[in-house]
């Protein structure tokens, strides 16, 4: 994670005020998603159908018949919105612009981890 941070600290230098706060944000969020994220994936290596009803009921997610219809390959945005979802639980006051960038980070790490 520690690449990611160095990055977002780069990012700090060229803005200032809401964004900055806003990156701060993330990346602090960044180090919780980061689990969550890589628990989700360990769940649903294909993205069958099994996994993803299984995921959704397992986390409380509604909907997952609307994301049962793309195809396999398009299944990883479900995984986001999981992800998102969770990370929203952990930190309700958050707005979701900051969650979502954190996943996203957090998606990145666990895939240059690998």
């Amino acid at each position: 994670m520690k690449w990611i941070k160095t990055f977002y600290l780069k990012m700090l230098s060229y803005v200032s005020g809401r964004a900055a706060q806003d990156i701060a944000t993330a990346v602090e969020l960044t180090r919780l998603a980061l689990p969550i994220v890589e628990r989700l994936a360990a769940l649903t290596p294909t993205r069958s159908d099994d996994e993803l009803v299984r995921l959704f009921q397992e986390y409380a997610v509604p909907g997952v018949d609307a994301w049962l219809q793309l195809p396999q390959e398009q299944r990883g945005r479900a995984l986001m919105q999981v992800a998102a979802t969770q990370l929203k639980r952990v930190a309700p006051d958050t707005v979701d612009r900051i969650i979502d960038l954190a996943v996203q980070a957090a998606v990145v790490e666990s895939r240059a981890a690998q």
